[in-house]
Parts: structure tokens; C-alpha cells; sequence
């Protein structure tokens, strides 16, 4: 399923999908700061 907001696709079988980019990189801690740009659900399960 392709998204709206982000290059990665979404993945069909998850109810639940939240598009993200990446706002930083910690490397000291291996940390990713994310900042979800959309989120949808599909009323499944």
C-alpha cells in the first residue's frame, strides 16, 4: 500500500499504520528521533 506522506510503503496486514520521518540521529546512543506526519486505521479486528 503506498502512503501519503513518507517514500516507504505501508504494510497491508497491519490494522494500524503511522507514516514518520526522521527528524535526528543520536549515534552516541543509537537513537532515532522520529515525528510521525500521518497516521490512519483500517476498523479492522
Amino acid at each position: 500500500m503506498p502512503a501519503r506522506h513518507v517514500k516507504p510503503s505501508l504494510i497491508k496486514e497491519c490494522p494500524a499504520n503511522i507514516e514518520c520521518q526522521v527528524i535526528d540521529i543520536v549515534e552516541r546512543y543509537n537513537i532515532v528521533v522520529l515525528q510521525a506526519v500521518a497516521a490512519g486505521w483500517t476498523g479492522a479486528r
